[in-house]
């Protein structure tokens, strides 16, 4: 490059369309970082008269891309966010799945417990009501062909009380559908007639105690409230052989807590089936879920049964 005594230099790079960059007597020179790529730094110097000389020092650089702007990268990039996405739609896709089978299971078992509650009143109807209507008809079919007017007589007053216990049991059925003390004394008054009912039905002694609060809540909490307490009691008549009954409702803050106990031969809740308290206390975990409550059941064979739940105290 000739023999400069100034060592003035200058320097370019083609790739980048600049001019010539004089730098002095500068021995260092610092570059903005270019794109990634190849490119040629060219270099002359100035001699003692002032003329640059015609030689040119070039010197090839390649600039590397840093390592997320590679292909590589950018395909491992594409690939892990493609993976997320995919992985976001799959559990997704089960979240959706399994909502919809609970909404199926809930739904199958709505159905089962209104096929449930059908056959019962359909039993109920044939077994009492039905066969109380058959006797009333053989009772004034034989009337018909009686020449006795004492024995019609007879007739005539067992048809009046046959027909009289017909009514007792439209009644009763009725309340069971829907109690009409509930709509009009509200639910204090509606589960104590209830409770004093069952207790006498049953002799088993049942004691209660609740605050009078839970008249303010809705009709349908009500309604789900006074099903879910005639279900367990009627566990307790039916499975139990207990020897007296316990309920309790007390407010907790902004919960009711309601509780029923008994003494009597308890069973296991997780293996309990289908002769035992496993499918009432299906139903009522049912009714207790579409209230947004909450259940616990302790029993222990010998050892009695304590079901407890609890509800909003609003909706």
């Amino acid at each position: 490059m000739g023999n400069p005594i100034r060592g003035e230099f200058r320097y370019r790079i083609p790739q980048s369309g600049g001019p010539w960059i004089e730098v002095g007597e500068q021995r260092k020179v610092f570059l903005a970082k270019p794109q990634p790529g190849n490119y040629t730094f060219e270099l002359q110097a100035r001699n003692s008269r002032g003329i640059w000389g015609k030689e040119t020092l070039r010197v090839p650089i390649a600039v590397q891309p840093v390592w997320w702007d590679t292909l590589q990268a950018k395909f491992f990039l594409s690939s892990f966010l493609l993976l997320g996405v995919a992985l976001i739609i799959f559990v997704r896709q089960r979240q959706l799945l399994q909502k919809q089978k609970s909404v199926e299971e809930f739904s199958r078992r709505t159905i089962r417990a209104q096929e449930e509650e059908r056959r019962s009143v359909a039993e109920e109807l044939h077994d009492t009501i039905g066969q109380e209507l058959l006797v009333l008809k053989a009772r004034v079919d034989i009337a018909k062909h009686s020449d006795s007017t004492e024995t019609g007589k007879e007739m005539l007053t067992g048809f009046s009380e046959g027909l009289s216990k017909s009514i007792q049991l439209v009644k009763e059925l009725s309340r069971g559908l829907r109690p009409a003390l509930l709509e009009q004394t509200g639910l204090h008054s509606a589960l104590a007639a209830m409770i004093h009912e069952v207790s006498s039905a049953s002799s088993i002694p049942m004691s209660f105690s609740s605050t009078e609060e839970i008249d303010s809540l809705g009709t349908e909490e009500q309604i789900g409230i006074f099903r879910i307490i005639q279900e367990i009691l009627n566990n307790i008549v039916h499975h139990s052989d207990a020897s007296e009954a316990t309920i309790q409702i007390e407010r907790l803050e902004e919960y009711f807590s309601f509780r029923v106990s008994d003494d009597g031969k308890g069973f296991d809740p997780v293996n309990a089936g289908p002769d035992s308290n496993g499918s009432g206390l299906a139903s009522i975990a049912r009714r207790v879920a579409l209230l947004s409550g909450t259940l616990e059941v302790k029993s222990e064979k010998g050892k009695g049964t304590c079901i407890t739940f609890q509800l909003p105290s609003s909706h």
